[in-house]
């Protein structure tokens, strides 16, 4: 079999996944805004829950773009999700997004005891250090280091993911050459 020689000048999931990070971004300061001016009647509003579904739709964005990089270069995600820059945790930034993505989608059908998956998932929300009230957000927090975090300051670690994981899976460079 011959390898396929990949050309990553110009990566359109990510140009996908910034432009849909950029609308999850405007819906979060939108709301960051209403929670900002009075906090009671956003509380009250349940704003902050919504915080955590919007939160949850960028996370999952991110997931998809994980596995489409993974697809397109035939690589394994699970090996994939262990290249790159680690958190302190130990975990890498890919892998905790990886968690955080699949805990909003699979949270509500859990039940004790958790499956190995759920079990997974759980322990590297866990040891990011996210609390049980809100753990999206916590965790989006934690990745990027802000009280009001964005999207748009975690697309650039999943970038420098990305090219760690062409890095490891192929002797070609990203242009083509």
């Amino acid at each position: 079999m011959v390898p396929i020689k990949l050309d990553w000048s110009f990566d359109y999931g990510m140009e996908f996944l910034d432009h849909a990070c950029q609308l999850v971004d405007q819906a979060l300061r939108r709301h960051y805004k209403r929670v900002e001016s009075d906090f009671d009647l956003a509380d009250q509003l349940d704003i902050p829950e919504l915080i955590e579904y919007v939160i949850g739709l960028g996370f999952a964005a991110c997931q998809g773009y994980i596995t489409g990089v993974c697809s397109e270069m035939s690589v394994s995600k699970t090996a994939s999700l262990d290249v790159g820059r680690c958190h302190p945790t130990g975990a890498t930034i890919a892998r905790l997004t990886n968690h955080a993505a699949n805990w909003w989608k699979h949270c509500d059908e859990w039940s004790e005891p958790l499956s190995s998956s759920a079990q997974r998932t759980h322990d590297g929300l866990v040891a990011l250090g996210v609390q049980d009230s809100y753990p999206l957000t916590n965790a989006l927090q934690i990745l990027t280091s802000m009280d009001y975090p964005l999207f748009g300051d975690l697309v650039p670690q999943l970038s420098a993911w990305r090219d760690s994981v062409l890095d490891e899976a192929s002797p070609y460079d990203r242009t083509g050459g």
